[in-house]
């Protein structure tokens, strides 16, 4: 085997161990999160996802209110898949946490920090919830 082949091998073998132990992570994460969705008493409590559902649900084109009708690319990625909107602004926030933990780790990477502090940094990305 040359050597760009197997550099390339622990490359791909490098990232989807970084994708696994993000998705570690964010299992641990959603294990211990309360879910705020309909039939919860806070899911009424006034805030921006009553926002963001009524520009899923009515258009994001026709929301003037300031900063919701700037913000269109998740409820119109909501209104776009054919799922209730409960669970595609989860599984949206849920992919997006997944795959920014793992770009955390890479972003280390960029900067020359070393693996394991690389690491440290996913680690941290998904205890800033924690804090």
């Amino acid at each position: 085997m040359s050597m760009a082949t197997d550099n390339r091998a622990r490359g791909a073998t490098e990232f989807l161990l970084v994708l696994a132990t993000a998705l570690a992570l964010m299992l641990i994460l959603l294990a211990r999160t309360d879910l705020v969705a309909p039939g919860t008493p806070e899911f009424d409590v006034p805030s921006d996802k009553q926002q963001y559902i009524h520009m899923a649900l009515n258009g994001v084109f026709d929301h003037h209110i300031a900063p919701y009708g700037w913000r269109i690319g998740t409820p119109l990625l909501v209104s776009w898949l054919p799922l209730d909107y409960d669970v595609a602004f989860f599984l949206i926030s849920f992919v997006s946490l997944w795959l920014t933990g793992a770009t955390m780790y890479y972003l280390a990477l960029a900067f020359s920090f070393p693996r394991g502090l690389a690491l440290v940094t996913l680690i941290a990305f998904f205890s800033v919830g924690w804090a």
